[in-house]
């Protein structure tokens, strides 16, 4: 390892390269409440410093966990898989390599964070918005990608938008896998939640700004209309009534993502219904039992006519109500009047509506740490959250959501753990959940508490036929693909393409 080390330093400069024992247990901080130990980082900032890297290292046999920024929240963040493997921080690769104003793409490489190209657009005040996700401003575009992430627009399914990748491989050779259409086979999606190579640029789709664009959320007051809001939403995503990705929450996912634990609960675990008590006071826009967020875009006719068949569609099941950028803006220069800063109701209020521009505006391509900031929940430190993201995918039909929330609510509700939900229409046809698991990562029993109900609960979504969309390191070891043939063929391109094993051993195929 040393010698390894020493020929590393030689190729990327001392800079490029830290040991430190007492910074490398730093970068080794996540949420899981798991310890791992790292030999050193590794920092390249060229395409040819990651070929160094790589040939090194297959030379000594030394295992290697790339990471873009490593804000892998909920799931790892930059932790290896195993223990004693050296981590390759890609977040010195920064550059926009090209922004077509004809075509509406970037190319990108892993440093580029939402922020940056957010900036980039704005400054050279380009017509385009990007496809934004919750992960925050400091979030690589690329790393949340290749984890499957998804955002808001019609972009909002990064996986089956990822093309235009230039990778290098176990052997330090470089592949690009081009743009289709084109001949021969797409390879760019083999490297989505794999450890095939190391990904150092890719294309990203520009979403044109559109001639009129608004937001929409709707309030679904109880929990047995859970069923005909997925059977119409996938029926609006169908016909392309709606063509971003929608986002249904539950009482409790709106209360933990925008407030701290209330006072007067203790240890009690907040339920859903009191979760809409507590949202639902003094609050500007009142949420649902279920509360379903989108955004409408195009010319101001199509976006009309959407807005027509969405309310009508859902006239049964809810309510309705759309927001513009002048609409908020009213708003918000309402309650700023001096008048109000003395009455204590307005700052509910201003929460509120602070709430619905984060929404209004994450449809627009703006990044933001609002969801990031407000994950605490129980904890008032950072330091101390303890997030597990538990990420089941099923067929958007109204039987196999039901399924799945019994299925995950008889697990939590043997603890006394919360359970926050988010689900997404990501496909018309494929809804994903994405649980969360908070706890105290400093105090034992409650990480054991939570690595138990992330175990049972993966286990008995498992014997109904309910998979993950996405894998925490906790559980990469029981990675079970469903598919016939799938596991082994994911093997041989495996050993093809990393052929002495060194690029992030076991991280999705062992």
């Amino acid at each position: 390892m040393a010698e390894m080390i020493g020929d590393v330093v030689a190729a990327l400069g001392p800079d490029g390269v830290d040991s430190n024992s007492l910074r490398l247990r730093e970068e080794m901080t996540n949420t899981l409440g798991l310890q791992r130990d790292v030999a050193a980082i590794f920092y390249p900032s060229s395409l040819t410093e990651v070929q160094d890297v790589v040939r090194i290292a297959a030379h000594y046999q030394v295992a290697l966990y790339p990471v873009s920024r490593g804000m892998n929240i909920g799931y790892g963040d930059k932790m290896p898989v195993g223990q004693g493997q050296v981590l390759v921080n890609l977040e010195r690769m920064k550059a926009i390599r090209e922004v077509n104003e004809e075509l509406g793409y970037a190319v990108i490489e892993p440093g580029v964070t939402q922020e940056h190209l957010f900036q980039y657009l704005h400054d050279h005040n380009l017509p385009f918005w990007m496809d934004a996700t919750g992960a925050g401003v400091e979030a690589s575009i690329i790393g949340n990608t290749l984890e499957g992430g998804f955002g808001h627009t019609r972009l909002g399914n990064h996986r089956a938008e990822i093309s235009g990748l230039e990778v290098v491989l176990g052997t330090g050779e470089i592949l690009e896998t081009g743009d289709f259409p084109a001949i021969g086979p797409d390879l760019s999606g083999i490297f989505v939640q794999s450890n095939f190579g190391i990904v150092t640029a890719m294309k990203v789709k520009l979403l044109p700004v559109p001639e009129h664009y608004e937001s929409f959320v709707v309030k679904v007051d109880k929990d047995e209309l859970l069923e005909p809001l997925v059977a119409q939403m996938s029926k609006l995503r169908a016909e392309n009534v709606l063509t971003s990705l929608v986002h249904i929450a539950n009482a409790t996912r709106s209360l933990v993502t925008t407030q701290t634990f209330p006072q007067g609960y203790n240890k009690d675990r907040v339920s859903c219904e009191q979760a809409l008590e507590l949202m639902n006071r003094g609050a500007l826009l009142k949420v649902g039992f279920w509360t379903a967020i989108g955004c409408l875009s195009g010319s101001r006719r199509v976006v009309a006519a959407h807005r027509h068949r969405l309310k009508r569609s859902l006239s049964k099941i809810g309510t309705v109500k759309f927001f513009t950028d002048k609409k908020i803006s009213r708003v918000e220069n309402f309650l700023s009047l001096p008048v109000f800063d003395k009455v204590m109701p307005v700052a509910r209020l201003r929460e509120s509506i602070e709430s619905l521009k984060y929404i209004h505006e994450i449809g627009k391509g703006i990044p933001s740490n609002k969801a990031l900031n407000n994950i605490t929940w129980r904890v008032k430190d950072r330091k101390d959250l303890g997030l597990i993201w538990l990420s089941p995918v099923v067929p958007a039909s109204p039987e196999k959501v039901r399924l799945m929330m019994d299925i995950v609510a008889g697990e939590f509700g043997a603890t006394n753990f919360e359970m926050p939900v988010t689900l997404t229409s990501v496909t018309h046809d494929k809804m994903v959940a994405i649980f969360s698991i908070i706890f105290d990562k400093n105090k034992d029993e409650d990480v054991a508490q939570a690595h138990n109900l992330y175990f049972s609960t993966t286990a008995k979504l498992k014997q109904s036929g309910i998979h993950m969309y996405r894998s925490s390191i906790l559980a990469m070891k029981d990675i079970d693909y469903p598919h016939l043939g799938k596991k082994a063929v994911l093997r041989q391109i495996k050993g093809i393409l990393d052929p002495q094993g060194i690029l992030a051993p076991g991280r999705y195929i062992s």
